[in-house]
């Protein structure tokens, strides 16, 4: 299941929807509640890029609901660069700042 939420943090970092999309659904279909939220980011992510965020994803005209669904996408995306962080430094190791 890890890997299945690297790949799809991988993929959605290169803009492949049709990857995050992919990986996002066998994920759900897993049903394991750690990764949920990260489904479901990656199926705001994509209804973002296909233009029907606000269609789906904003169901009422209330402020307060749009500030949670903002922070939420931030909380998500903050992790999303930390993973990417650790990966890059696992891959690359890290730069002495000597």
């Amino acid at each position: 299941m890890r890997c299945l939420n690297v790949l799809s943090l991988v993929y959605r970092r290169r803009g492949q929807v049709e990857e995050v999309q992919r990986y996002a659904s066998r994920m759900q279909a897993m049903q394991a509640p750690e990764y949920l939220g990260v489904v479901k980011a990656h199926q705001a992510w994509i209804a973002w890029r296909a233009g029907t965020y606000a269609k789906n994803y904003i169901t009422e005209p209330r402020s307060d609901i749009l500030i949670m669904q903002v922070v939420g996408n931030i909380v998500e995306g903050a992790k999303f660069i930390c993973v990417m962080r650790v990966l890059s430094l696992l891959r690359y190791g890290a730069k002495s700042h000597s």
